[in-house]
């Protein structure tokens, strides 16, 4: 996927013109400046209009085989196909994309120093059927407070899958073992208490650092699935009280981290049944989970302090932009009604974030090896993977340059 086709797909340029990237390919000679998105994502070069290329290699690929990982039918639209759409009729080797094709079996043999494994990217050792029954027995454990809670991290991207505008994607989710909710501090005075309802359904409490309190998570009884909370930091690292790390919500202590109040915002809510592939009630349970603006949002404010995490990351903004490539006005009319809410601050750091990406590629080349070895069938190159991000951050957050899709 490639931000030509992006582009393309979404406002088709006038006749006799063609999107052009102006930035070298990853690990080439010339060096890639953190300027601004909307100054350095594109040009229009004036070319003869490009030839049809036959069917999208999306129509030409099997539907996901899971019906627990498939996104939910898509409802019929009249509107033109987003240039994300069009862009899965392009392979990668383009003018100034060209990569040689890897054959599967090396890819599976091929590492990078440093990196982790594969193993460790997947979270092999739990496996999807396993992920499931875990999260469906923590959702059940926690019904009762499911209204105040929001699942972020990981699993949003996942239950993104179950919402009436996802677009259809040829590749399974990234498994993740860890289960991440954000608490209102709201929570604190409502007299509920989750820790007792987690111990009640089996997870082990446990904490950890030198905080006073310190952070609890919970463990499955098999340790292979944990339960972790946030809520937004108030102020500065250091207060009168304290250190501002930690808060008690709940009855649990979670963590306090900066721009977690942009998850809170305009939430959206989908419905986990067991046609999904998870045990539990026939009518399903209703769960909420950030708006994909606010998603993408936080986790460019985060990137720069994730570390390890970072290249993960990447990728869930790059499949993220991929569920929802045909959404990406709607995805900017939520921007629009949010951003008053956080500051001229947060809103200019968005841009800076991402070129602060560019500007170290290897979160970029571990974000494409994370993508090949998940197994999917048509992994994105590093350049795809920062054309896509680049073109879809900046429609959904550059207010100068609102997007134009039909």
């Amino acid at each position: 996927m490639t931000l030509e086709a992006l582009q393309r797909s979404s406002t088709p340029p006038a006749p006799g013109y063609a999107w052009r990237s102006t930035q070298p390919p990853i690990g080439s000679a010339s060096p890639t400046s953190p300027v601004s998105l909307r100054t350095s994502t594109t040009r229009i070069h004036h070319s003869s209009p490009r030839p049809r290329s036959g069917p999208s290699r999306l129509s030409q690929r099997p539907a996901p085989t899971s019906s627990s990982d498939a996104p939910r039918p898509r409802r019929a639209s009249s509107a033109a196909p987003s240039k994300l759409t069009a862009s899965l009729a392009l392979t990668s080797s383009k003018r100034g994309l060209t990569r040689p094709a890897i054959p599967p079996a090396a890819r599976s043999r091929r590492t990078i120093s440093g990196v982790m494994s594969s193993r460790q990217h997947s979270r092999s050792e739990v496996s999807m059927l396993d992920e499931r029954q875990h999260f469906a027995r923590l959702l059940e454990a926690l019904e009762q407070h499911l209204d105040a809670l929001i699942v972020v991290g990981g699993w949003a991207t996942r239950l993104y899958r179950l919402h009436d505008d996802v677009s259809q994607v040829d590749f399974s989710p990234l498994t993740t073992a860890d289960a991440d909710f954000v608490l209102p501090e709201a929570l604190s005075t409502a007299g509920i208490d989750i820790n007792d309802a987690l111990s009640n359904a089996g997870f082990e409490e446990r904490m950890w650092g030198d905080e006073t309190p310190p952070v609890t998570h919970y463990v499955a009884s098999d340790g292979g699935f944990e339960i972790e909370f946030i809520t937004h930091k108030k102020g500065g690292l250091e207060t009168r009280a304290g250190r501002n790390v930690t808060a008690s919500i709940g009855g649990v202590t979670a963590q306090r981290l900066g721009n977690v109040r942009i998850l809170e915002l305009e939430p959206w809510s989908v419905t986990v049944r067991p046609e999904h592939g998870f045990p539990v009630r026939s009518q399903g349970i209703s769960v909420k989970i950030p708006n994909p603006t606010s998603f993408i949002a936080q986790k460019l404010l985060a990137i720069k302090r994730r570390g390890r995490k970072q290249p993960k990351d990447v990728l869930y903004i790059h499949d993220t932009l991929h569920l929802f490539r045909d959404e990406l006005s709607s995805l900017n009319a939520i921007w629009t009604r949010i951003s008053p809410f956080l500051g001229d601050s947060i809103t200019s750091k968005i841009s800076s974030r991402w070129a602060y990406v560019t500007s170290t590629p290897r979160a970029l080349q571990l974000a494409a090896r994370i993508a090949v070895d998940s197994g999917r069938p048509a992994p994105p190159s590093p350049d795809d993977i920062r054309e896509v991000c680049a073109y879809g951050i900046s429609q959904i957050f550059d207010k100068d340059e609102p997007h134009r899709g039909p």
